[in-house]
């Protein structure tokens, strides 16, 4: 993040250099944002599919794996514009892919701040405790949109985004504070651990628990691909 990353490399800079040099641009400082505006706008064209899997990693800690997705821009605001659509997307891919928990963090690397998406009640109590209850939350999407995810019953949509400050890198800052927890004795409290939770696609009703699945649509001009939810 114009060599300010925690995981920066002394190649990392002379690739910089190289690339200053290469383009006649007059400051690096002006090289680096002309290329994160074209990323954020590149990024976000692809839409909430692409987002959630462009650059997603798996981890394993003890006997429970998480998925880690991460969005670096330099406007939150854009991405923020289909939160809904890339909540119902992690948790699309936390039940292709087994896991136990699906995290998205949005990286504005102008202002060096991050916010976290969260799509599950899971994810929101591991994320207090790996962060710090005192990280703000608030609502990444509107109510409508937030009635399509089917979250479990302790997940509201306010607490769909949680600021979590200063952190930026995902190998040192995101990843080892969940591990650190996962290694741990730890467990979700139990009303997060009910069948709620291990049903993902559950949600309760007047009648009870009632069970939904999600359909992708196809666009035959586009070729896009959107995720919607029935009963």
């Amino acid at each position: 993040i114009n060599l300010t990353s925690p995981t920066t490399t002394d190649a990392d800079r002379l690739m910089a250099t190289l690339l200053v040099f290469l383009s006649q641009t007059p400051h690096p400082n002006k090289l680096a944002s002309d290329m994160f505006k074209a990323k954020t706008k590149w990024f976000v064209n692809l839409g909430a599919y692409e987002m959630v899997r462009g650059d997603q990693k798996s981890f394993v800690s003890g006997s429970r794996s998480f998925g880690w997705a991460t969005v670096e821009v330099t406007a939150v605001d854009v991405v923020m514009e289909s939160a809904g659509d890339i909540l119902l997307e992690l948790r699309v891919l936390k039940e292709e892919k087994k896991y136990d928990f699906m995290f998205l963090s949005v990286v504005d690397i102008v202002q060096k701040r991050t916010f976290l998406l969260l799509c599950g009640g899971r994810e929101l109590a591991l994320a207090r405790e790996a962060f710090g209850a005192n990280c703000p939350t608030s609502a990444a999407c509107g109510a409508e949109k937030f009635n399509e995810l089917h979250a479990s019953i302790y997940l509201t949509v306010e607490d769909t985004k949680m600021d979590i400050g200063s952190r930026i890198s995902r190998k040192k800052e995101f990843v080892p504070p969940v591990d650190a927890v996962l290694s741990s004795p730890w467990e979700p409290v139990p009303e997060v651990k009910s069948v709620l939770e291990e049903a993902p696609f559950a949600f309760l009703s007047g009648k009870g628990l009632t069970c939904c699945k999600f359909e992708r649509q196809y666009s035959l001009k586009s070729g896009a691909g959107h995720v919607h939810s029935s009963q």
